[in-house]
Order: C-alpha cells, then sequence, then structure tokens
C-alpha cells in the first residue's frame, strides 16, 4: 500500500523525502525566527586541557562527564553552563542538550557546536531544552542531516537556519514551570524504583547470606593478598573487595554452575553472510535484546539455521541466556527465557545456560545471575578488547552457585521478580510521565505560536 503526501514546492527547503515528511509548526512563517538568531556560536578554545573534564551528550538529551584522564585528539573546546551543544552526526537521535548550572565548564571535541544561549535574551535555556525534544523539532533536524548513511550530519550552518516559533518569555516561564512539575514527579518514580530494586536486591542476598560490599567510585589503589586473584588485574582485585570471590560463603552449600548435571552451558550461532536470513530463516536473540528487566523483543531480527541444526540452537523454555561480550558494565547481564517466541535461537554473543530443572529453578538462576555479587564476579574475569568486554565459558561454568531447596529456591526467584518487575514498572510509568509532559509542552507553544503572542 502507498501513500500520498502533496506539498507545496515554495514549501520545501530541499528536494528530497525527508524534507517532504518533516514536521512544520503551524502559525504564519512571519512568526518563526532562525535559531541563529538567538543563539551565537561559542568558540572558546580549551588550552589546559588537563584541567577540564570532557563531556557526552546523549539520546535523552541528558549530559554527563567522561572519565577522568580521557583523551581526544586535536583542538576541544569549552561549553559554559546554560550553552547549547549538539553532535554533528547524532542530533538526529536527540544528542543535543542546555548544559546545566552543575556543570560551570565541560569540554566537547569539534563534532559538537556549542552556543551560547543568552546572547539575544529571547529565550530562557530551560525553554529551548524543551523545545529541542519536541517531535516537530527532531523531525525537522532529521531533514538537515546530510551525507552517508550512518554517518549524516548536521552542520552549524543548516543548524543555525533552522526556523523555530518565537513565544512570549511569560508563555516560555510558563511551559517551563509546567513540565519542571511533572518531570519532578517522574524523577521521584525513578528513586522509587532504585529503592525498589535496592531492597529486592538485599533482601535475595540476606536469605542467601550473602554480602556485597561497594567500593567508592574512581578508587586507583587497593590492597589484596596475591594468592586470592584470579589474574592480576585490577579489575580482579575490585571483584575480590567487594565479595566476588565469596559467592560459595553463605548460609548453604554451593557448587560450581556447570558442575555435575546442574547445568550445560551453549555457544549460538556465529553470523556471516553464509547464514543471512533465507530459505530457513529463524528470529534470534542477541545482545540487544537482553535488558536490565528482562527480555526485550520490539526488535528481534532473523537468521538462517537449517533444519539439521535447529534442535541444537534453538532456546527451550527455562534456559537462560546470559551475554557473553558486552560492555564492562553490562557483560554477563542475563534474561530468562520463557518460550516467548517458537523456534528462536541466539547468536554467538549470547550464551545459553540449559539448567537441571529437578536441582535448579529458573528464577531463582536469573535472580541470582542479577546480584551486583555476580557482577563483581564477572568483571573480575572479564577481558577486554578496544571497546568491549567478554567472558570465556569457565567464568560462567565455575561461578559458585548457593543450593537452597528447590521449594526455597522457587519463592526467593519470584520475590526478586516480582521487585524487580515492580521497579521496571515504576521506571516505565516515570517514561510515560516525561512524554507526556513534552507532548503537552508542545501543544502550548504550538498554540502559543498560532496566536503569535510574543512579549518580549
Amino acid at each position: 500500500m502507498f501513500a500520498t503526501t502533496i506539498v507545496a514546492s515554495t514549501a520545501l527547503s530541499r528536494w528530497d523525502v525527508k524534507s517532504v515528511l518533516s514536521k512544520n509548526w503551524e502559525g504564519s512563517k512571519e512568526a518563526q525566527r532562525p535559531i541563529g538568531r538567538f543563539v551565537r556560536r561559542r568558540r572558546e578554545e580549551n588550552i589546559d586541557a588537563n584541567g577540564v573534564r570532557y563531556g557526552s551528550i546523549h539520546f535523552d538529551g541528558s549530559v554527563s562527564l567522561r572519565a577522568e584522564g580521557t583523551k581526544i585528539a586535536g583542538k576541544t573546546w569549552i561549553a559554559r553552563a546554560d550553552d547549547l551543544v549538539f553532535s554533528k552526526i547524532d542530533i538526529r537521535n536527540g544528542a543535543i542538550a542546555v548544559i546545566p548550572k552543575e556543570f560551570e565548564s565541560i569540554a566537547f571535541s569539534s563534532e559538537y557546536p556549542i552556543y551560547d544561549v543568552h546572547v539575544s535574551g529571547g529565550f530562557l535555556p530551560e525553554f529551548l531544552q524543551i523545545l529541542c525534544r519536541t517531535k516537530i523539532f527532531r523531525s525537522q533536524v532529521e531533514a538537515l542531516a546530510v551525507g552517508h548513511s550512518g554517518r549524516r550530519r548536521v552542520t552549524p550552518e543548516s543548524f543555525e537556519d533552522l526556523l523555530i516559533p518565537v513565544v512570549g518569555k511569560s508563555t516560555q516561564r510558563r511551559i517551563v514551570d509546567q513540565y519542571r512539575r511533572q518531570l519532578d514527579v517522574a524523577e521521584q518514580l525513578i528513586v522509587d524504583a532504585e529503592d525498589t530494586e535496592g531492597l529486592t536486591v538485599r533482601a535475595f542476598m540476606d536469605a542467601l547470606g550473602l554480602v556485597y560490599r561497594p567500593i567508592e567510585h574512581g578508587r586507583k589503589f587497593v590492597a589484596v593478598e596475591s594468592g586470592s586473584l584470579y589474574r592480576w588485574t585490577f579489575r580482579s582485585a575490585m571483584s575480590i573487595l567487594q565479595g566476588g570471590s565469596a559467592l560459595a560463603d553463605g548460609r548453604y552449600r554451593s557448587a560450581p554452575l556447570g558442575s555435575g548435571d546442574l547445568s550445560v552451558l551453549k555457544r549460538g550461532v556465529s553470523k556471516s553472510p553464509r547464514n543471512r536470513p533465507g530459505d530457513n530463516a529463524r528470529p534470534y536473540i542477541r545482545v540487544a535484546n537482553i535488558q536490565k528487566w528482562g527480555l526485550d523483543l520490539s526488535d528481534v531480527k532473523e537468521i538462517d539455521v537449517p533444519p539439521s541444526s535447529l534442535k541444537s540452537l534453538r532456546i527451550n523454555a527455562g534456559d537462560i541466556l546470559i551475554c557473553r561480550n558486552n560492555s564492562m558494565e553490562l557483560v554477563g547481564k542475563a534474561a530468562l527465557w520463557e518460550g516467548q517466541i517458537e523456534d528462536c535461537v541466539h547468536d554467538d554473543h549470547v550464551f545459553r545456560l540449559a539448567l537441571n530443572l529437578d536441582e535448579l529453578h529458573p528464577e531463582y538462576i536469573n535472580a541470582f545471575l542479577a546480584t551486583p555479587l555476580v557482577r563483581a564476579w564477572f568483571q573480575g574475569r572479564a577481558q577486554m578488547t578496544t571497546n568491549l568486554a567478554g567472558i570465556t565459558g569457565d567464568a560462567v561454568v565455575d561461578m559458585p552457585i548457593p543450593l537452597p531447596p528447590i521449594r526455597t529456591q522457587e519463592n526467593l526467584g519470584r520475590e526478586f521478580r516480582d521487585g524487580l518487575m515492580k521497579a521496571h514498572s515504576q521506571r516505565m510509568d516515570a517514561t510515560k510521565l516525561v512524554e507526556q509532559a513534552l507532548s503537552q509542552a508542545e501543544l502550548e507553544i504550538a498554540a502559543a505560536h498560532a496566536d503569535g503572542r510574543v512579549d518580549f
């Protein structure tokens, strides 16, 4: 089925599909102005490269500091609080933000144009942050991106020519205040979710008699006995200090996860040009499908697996899927498979743990793998490549697992699942509130723009 869209040629900024499909603010063009009229490019070179931390702009519009000691080749530039900064490549994915007031100064590479918002006095920085998150603004930015697929950029010049609605200061303040109130509720839901998750994990580990000792972020020196090290690395030492070597010291007897007939670890299918989806296309699970709260099956890819190989690769209900390769923070994250998709397999970046269901309850094992103690265990044994951490099968099968009675396992697993699902629900409610707040703000901006109310 084909849809037809008709627009006036004079309304197009470029003769391409993206320009045709981009959304526009309703109301008179005379009430819109180029964003470059209200902001000015800041070109303050970062002379003292060791004195200012580098920053990152995330797809949700948040700002964070990169790790201390991060090095960036070439010139870098200073952004100040309330400055508008975007990524030339990822602005179309949402990487645009007003620098929060908590950052007096923060540095970026030349890939991040920086703008002084206060130069004209026309826009409140908080309002501009909201405007840049609206669906209409992001649609227009997407239409500006040019270049090859995956590396399309928005140039500072085209960004500065982007037309935005001009609304009055009093309207801006009202929209910001209303948006802030809704965000405060959402932020409290996030705090509640973190509390729920923390209590859930603590109760689970207390029941097993296990203790996790968090280490403050940024610690550079630790002292441990050399004989206790899995390997001579800082991460291995940190794992020991956090309790990752004490998994066998709880109130129940323990055994290596892969010992006896407790479980069998399986590898997945390696992707290659030869197994692109064809006559035997099968859905498969990859690292991106395994989330902290469980499985995200909204985007499941396919891979070609002949019938002769399907039995050995098929994921069965009760299997545990474990990320073999990921970032250091996420390597080893796991999820329980409950048979959601028929004849589903997994790729080689995901381990599959087939359990002896007479000895191990799937929800209990899934919960145990989600504890910070197990995170410390995996991180202490992870091997780093350029930007990816990986664990071997030995890191999984050698891991001590407490073995309470199967009924106790079932109860502990269920309570852990319920707690994490409650936390996930609180986070989802927070996300919905933010989306509603943004939609309401966009409607308010559009209405004020259509009425032509300007009071600054």
